[in-house]
């Protein structure tokens, strides 16, 4: 380190150390408290402990108040109370926050609430102090309508973003937890992901370094020791330590684009990763195979439990102390809290490595960074419709939730503040407010026991309101019930798939026996809805890892077996997901998805049958598709037939923070579209985003907005996802919001969707399966540029539709193939018939037909384009099109030669029948061509235009191209439905008078 260095830490170091300083207001000696209303004053007594707040019954309102002087640039500040409380007093501390020369609370509120203390405890939390504050009107009072509290004292003292950061002192050892770390650099203040509000349970971390090594000290205070999560004991280099407490220490170096992971439980478990992006611009990746040299240790008391982590320069690939700033960030997960946090103070997860703190060793300082970065997902529809797309008939759209918001899933914290009698009136006033708004009630099996008064209080909300409850046939108990009871496919005891025939039997058997229970009569009563299985493909790649799953080999072995004789053609059989992937691996993923899909339409056929059996008129919802971010590998046109209702989870803040926001903006109505139209024997039921997840809270019109995405394309059924106290703490409104839509859908006549389009989207399977993209960029941009921007309407079909009669060629004009490399050669018959007799082809892959699933090559690629194709780079991602420049997107979130680039060919000599269509925009050579093939015609790219979403950002002249086509094909543009947002109506607010 330099001199230069070394002088600025200490100076930093005294600067820092003067602003920290703790401020203390003494209540047993010279500071004073102020009553409020002053005709209480009898009510403030002062002695040798302190002042002594009592409040009875017959005083409405009773507080005592002092005021704090802020240093400049105070952004957050630790504050201590010391005091006592009778039983029930519910203290709570007000924050107002004031400007210079402002009023009480001019620059914010912030109330704090303090347990009860019978004897004399001091308490320390953080508040997060807004830019324009100058001091702080402190409010102390209870809750309670009669009380006595006791303050003695209160220690405030800020909390710098910006902390001098020094050597290790002599004598330094990490055999000693970091509380005793003297001399070293403390850095506090632990803020919520999402919120950046601080966290209820705090941290301070302890920093210092040498010449080998960067020291990490955590200290992870405790309200309640046992309700600390430590399970985990594996002494392997990559344990399974996330469902346990956990403290990680973030790194990155800026200049190589790359980050670093290092966690650890209370039981010294760990975990280590590096962190990168694919290609500039991607979201920031977990990679769990990479192991470092790397030291932690832990320990635990009765307040607090500890981690020290060391870790050497060499393991981030330094010679020696870096010499340029690292990225840092120190996060903790706290399950018995409910709350991940982290030193820095900006919204999103611990991932969100441009956002990290910079470390600078050589300057000898460490500075937080503070970023709340709000991304909107509203869209602009200057021409919102409601009204207008209203039909006569009525809706009969069904609504439910999944989380109940009863006060069972609170923190003690909050649920001790409420007798029984009030935990019940809270119940009744939540559940009346849904029953109300048409929804089902909470799920079965657990809706009985979770309800005050059971199956009786259950029947009276049926009477009243309506209400039906669902029936989940997945839990836990039955994913340990059905391997124990020879499942042959799982991972461990906490995983089944659910397509296995094992599990199948298992959950057919235990529908048969529910009809033996003496409670089957009130199943009767209430059930109106059974679901089979949530995001069935989860934990598939684990369950057929012979890498992974090595415990399994037997099991593997036959699946491998019947994979190759059945979708494998005697070629390809088990893919492993966490191995090395090979030259093949595409049509081993391929052969596997066909192989999976197949048992899982078998899962559907019986269960549906056995549950129409069991509850006679009761529907089945057969899975809910996982499309939190993506789109799973469920080929759901297959289920379709045996699935009275099928279902999808859109997620736009998750899509945003892995994909970006053109991805995650149409997220909703692109997934629910894509899901009814390929399961078009099934209805629609899509499950909306109302929590706080992957950096994101909704807000209410964003809620709206989704809900209306879903509905303008055919859903029947909104359950929303509202799960965890913390959500329904930070965002009661959404909350809300989703109760007055739910009100709002009980009474919507159906709208008056399109019966008829002659414009197709074929949605390859194979291409999903075979590039492992959960991503569609190109099939969302088709999405987006043919709904959402030129208002056409249309269906997605996929091969396995076709296949099984549920889509017909003949129904259409035009057909886009956003992407198929892969094919079998009764769809390519199909598509070749269909624009003989005179439909309209146009692809955008220059892959199309290169294979078929048994690898063999596809004759009809050489037939249709009739010229060669090249791989070429560009200088300018554009094509010119009728004089303008269309756009060019980049290969985003697909490894393999092609990330970050434009997927680009060059043609042969065109044939003589060849139209050129658009040119590329750097020498003018033909990039889309158009053919006549019979009566038809096929429009081919030699180049794939949709890499990445971003047409979705701003309209683009790609919205003429499509236009145009859609002018010749006599397909109607500039729909209304495409333009439907709910309006709000005030009848439709829901008012929760909770306590």
């Amino acid at each position: 380190m330099s001199t230069r260095g070394v002088v600025l830490g200490v100076l930093l170091a005294a600067l820092a150390a003067r602003a920290a300083e703790p401020m203390v207001y003494d209540f047993r000696d010279r500071h004073r408290l102020t009553v409020w209303p002053g005709t209480q004053a009898a009510s403030l007594e002062h002695g040798p402990e302190g002042h002594l707040l009592r409040k009875t019954a017959n005083i409405e309102n009773l507080s005592a108040y002092f005021s704090i002087i802020l240093p400049p640039e105070t952004r957050s500040l630790a504050l201590a109370l010391t005091y006592r409380t009778t039983p029930g007093a519910n203290l709570v501390l007000t924050a107002n926050f004031n400007r210079a020369g402002g009023g009480n609370g001019s620059a914010g509120v912030k109330p704090v609430n303090f347990p009860d203390a019978s004897a004399w405890t001091t308490r320390e939390v953080v508040l997060t102090v807004p830019a324009e504050a100058a001091s702080i009107q402190a409010v102390l009072g209870g809750r309670a309508s009669s009380y006595e509290i006791g303050l003695a004292s209160v220690r405030v003292t800020p909390i710098p973003d910006a902390v001098a950061v020094t050597p290790a002192p002599a004598g330094f050892t990490t055999e000693r937890p970091p509380a005793a770390w003297d001399g070293v650099a403390e850095l506090r203040g632990f803020h919520l992901c999402v919120t950046t509000d601080p966290a209820a349970e705090q941290t301070d971390v302890r920093l210092t370094y040498d010449e080998n090594r960067l020291y990490v000290g955590c200290v992870a205070r405790l309200d309640n020791a046992a309700a600390l999560c430590a399970t985990v004991t594996d002494g392997g280099t990559d344990a399974a330590i996330f469902a346990d407490d956990c403290l990680e220490l973030f790194l990155s170096a800026p200049g190589r684009n790359l980050a670093w992971q290092f966690a650890a439980n209370p039981n010294g478990s760990r975990f280590d990763a590096e962190v990168r992006q694919n290609q500039a611009g991607d979201p920031w990746r977990v990679f769990a195979a990479w192991h470092g040299e790397w030291e932690v240790r832990t320990w635990r008391d009765a307040s607090s439990w500890q981690a020290a982590f060391s870790i050497p320069w060499s393991t981030l690939g330094f010679a020696g102390l870096p010499t340029q700033p690292l990225g840092f960030n120190v996060g903790r997960e706290n399950k018995g809290g409910n709350e991940n946090s982290q030193w820095n103070a900006y919204d999103g997860n611990f991932h969100a490595v441009d956002k990290y703190a910079s470390l600078d060793l050589q300057a000898g300082r460490v500075e937080r960074t503070r970023r709340v970065d709000r991304q909107s997902y509203r869209i602009d529809r200057p021409r919102a419709q409601f009204e207008a797309v209203l039909g006569t008939e009525p809706g009969n759209y069904r609504t439910g939730t999944w989380g109940t918001a009863f006060l069972n899933i609170f923190p003690e914290a909050v649920r001790k503040l409420y007798t029984e009698e009030e935990e019940r009136q809270w119940q009744e006033t939540l559940l009346a407010a849904r029953g109300e708004a048409g929804m089902m009630g909470p799920s079965l099996p657990w809706a009985n026991s979770s309800i005050f008064g059971g199956w009786d209080r259950m029947r009276e909300y049926t009477r009243r309101y309506g209400t039906r409850y669902p029936y989940v046939l997945f839990n836990s108990a039955i994913t340990r019930g059905a391997i124990q009871s020879g499942a042959r496919y799982h991972y461990g005891d906490t995983a089944v798939d659910p397509a296995c025939e094992g599990y199948r039997q298992f959950v057919v058997k235990g529908l048969e026996e529910l009809k033996g229970k003496y409670y089957y009569k009130d199943y009767l009563d209430t059930v109106g809805l059974v679901f089979g299985v949530d995001e069935p493909t989860n934990s598939v790649a684990n369950i057929y890892s012979r890498s992974r799953n090595a415990a399994l080999a037997e099991a593997l072995d036959a699946a491998e077996a019947e994979i190759r004789a059945s979708t494998g053609f005697g070629r390809f059989g088990l893919y492993d997901a966490f191995a090395e992937p090979s030259a093949q691996a595409p049509f081993e993923r391929i052969a596997f998805w066909r192989w999976w899909n197949r048992n899982m339409a078998q899962f559907c056929q019986e269960v549906q049958a056995k549950v129409h059996e069991v509850f006679p008129g009761v529907d089945f919802k057969s899975i809910d598709r996982n499309t939190v971010s993506g789109v799973c590998p469920t080929d759901v046109a297959m289920l379709s037939p045996y699935s009275d209702w099928i279902s999808c989870d859109p997620y736009p803040t998750s899509t945003a923070g892995h994909y970006g926001r053109g991805r995650a903006l149409y997220h909703p109505g692109f997934s629910a579209k894509m899901l009814g139209d390929l399961a078009c024997r099934s209805r629609l039921c899509v499950t909306p985003q109302n929590f706080i997840y992957h950096g994101g809270r909704p807000e209410p019109e964003e809620m709206r907005e989704w809900a209306s995405q879903c509905m303008k394309v055919g859903a029947e059924m909104l359950y929303w996802y509202v799960e965890g106290a913390e959500t329904l703490m930070s965002m009661w409104e959404g909350n809300l919001e989703a109760l007055a839509i739910n009100k709002q859908l009980k009474t919507l006549p159906k709208l008056r969707l399109p019966e008829r389009t002659g414009t197709a989207i074929l949605h390859s399977d194979y291409d999903r399966w075979g590039y492992d993209d959960n991503v569609l960029h190109p099939a969302y941009s088709l999405y987006v540029l043919l709904g959402e921007q030129s208002q056409a309407w249309f269906r997605f079909i996929s091969p396995t539709g076709l296949a099984m009669g549920l889509h017909r060629l003949e129904d259409y004009r035009v057909v886009y193939i956003p992407r198929m490399t892969y094919t079998d050669p009764e769809t390519t018959a199909r598509l070749e018939a269909f624009v003989k007799g005179g439909g309209t082809l146009v692809s955008f892959d220059p892959g199309l037909f290169s294979a078929n699933l048994d690898g063999s090559a596809v004759p009809e690629r050489a037939i249709w384009f009739g010229t060669t194709l090249e791989p070429r780079t560009l200088r300018r991602p554009v094509l010119t099109y009728e004089g303008k420049e269309l756009p060019l997107y980049r290969i985003a979130n697909l490894p393999g030669p092609l990330a970050g680039k434009v997927q680009a060919c060059s043609f042969g000599t065109l044939p003589a029948d060849a139209r050129v269509l658009a040119r590329y925009g750097d020498d003018d050579s033909p990039a889309i061509i158009e053919r006549p093939l019979g009566q038809g015609r096929l429009i081919l790219a030699a180049v794939q235009p949709f890499g990445a979403s971003d047409v979705a950002l701003a309209p683009s002249p790609w919205r003429e191209f499509t236009g145009a086509l859609c002018a010749a094909s006599g397909e109607a543009t500039g729909l209304p439905i495409w333009d439907f947002y709910l309006k709000k109506l005030p009848e439709n607010d829901v008012r929760l008078d909770l306590l």
